[in-house]
Order: C-alpha cells, then sequence, then structure tokens
C-alpha cells in the first residue's frame, strides 16, 4: 500500500491510497497531482456555493430591510446617480418601483438649486471622506415631505454616497 499525501499549492488536502504491486514514483507523483487538483477544484466548487449561499442570504435581508423600512434610503455612485433606493424613497420621489431612479440623480427629483445644494454637500463628503453632512435648509419634495438627509460617504467603489433618513412633514 501506498500513501500520498495531496496538496493543492502549499495546503495539504487530503491523502490517497493505493494498493497496486510494485511502487512506481513518476506514476504515484503524477497520480497525486492529478488527485489534488481534482479535489482542489471540487472544494473550491463547494467553497463558491457556500459563498453564494450567503451572499443570497445576505441580499435577501437587505431587500427585505429596503422593502420594509419606513425611513428613506438611498445609494449613489460618485457622480450622484442613485444605484438602490427603498420602497419609501420611491413613494416619495411619486415612482411605481425603486427601480426607475437608477441612473436618475436629485436633479430628476427636486428643483435645480436644492438638487445642485445637494450634490455639492455630496462630493464636499466624498472628497474630504466626512461620514455625515445634515442640512437644515431641505427642499420639500412634491408631497410636502422633505427628502432624504445625511448622505454617508464610502471609499468602496462604485458606492459613493448612502443615506438614511426620517421622512418628515412640513408644517
Amino acid at each position: 500500500m501506498v500513501v500520498e499525501a495531496l496538496y493543492f499549492q502549499r495546503e495539504q488536502i487530503g491523502f490517497a491510497l493505493f494498493e497496486v504491486g510494485t511502487p512506481d514514483e513518476r506514476t504515484y507523483e503524477a497520480l497525486r497531482r492529478y488527485l489534488s487538483s481534482a479535489l482542489q477544484g471540487t472544494l473550491l466548487v463547494q467553497r463558491v456555493q457556500e459563498r453564494s449561499a450567503e451572499i443570497a442570504r445576505q441580499k435577501y435581508i437587505l431587500d427585505t430591510f429596503m422593502d420594509d423600512v419606513p425611513d428613506s434610503i438611498y445609494f449613489k455612485d460618485r457622480t450622484g446617480a442613485f444605484t438602490k433606493i427603498n420602497t419609501a424613497l420611491a413613494t416619495l420621489f411619486d415612482l411605481d418601483h425603486p427601480a426607475d431612479a437608477i441612473g436618475k440623480t436629485d436633479f430628476d427629483f427636486m428643483p435645480a438649486e436644492f438638487a445642485q445644494a445637494k450634490y455639492d454637500q455630496e462630493q464636499t463628503i466624498i472628497q474630504t471622506d466626512s461620514r455625515c453632512y445634515r442640512s437644515k435648509n431641505q427642499a420639500p419634495a412634491d408631497n410636502g415631505r422633505l427628502p432624504p438627509r445625511c448622505p454617508f460617504a464610502t471609499n468602496m467603489e462604485p458606492l459613493s454616497a448612502r443615506s438614511l433618513s426620517r421622512a418628515i412633514l412640513r408644517p
């Protein structure tokens, strides 16, 4: 019987047992390499499946949170375009579905002077790596509610700004 350790790079991933006649070192080395590669491929597929399941679970949690939280939440890219908004903000913007805001900016939903002020604030946050900026001078949306406030900057691409805010009815 011949026992060969199976490796992938420097990590030992198992053993192979051979019950054969006269040992031929080159044959066993070749078999060991092929078995190591096949076993590593199987382990990689298993890890990908596990990670995919975890990502799907996290996406489900985020989607549920985005659908059910009454506060406005959004994510933007560095140009100020929305990459994701929640149902509450879609309602505030009078959209049928949150996906309808993807690729649009504040200029599509509020007067230009307020959108420009918000854009300038967000660019300052991105450039200075500030974590939060609160503004008391915000334009109400057409339905009388204040738009989201307190965007946050992040150095992750493609995200650059995200916000969680409570919608407040103007008197």
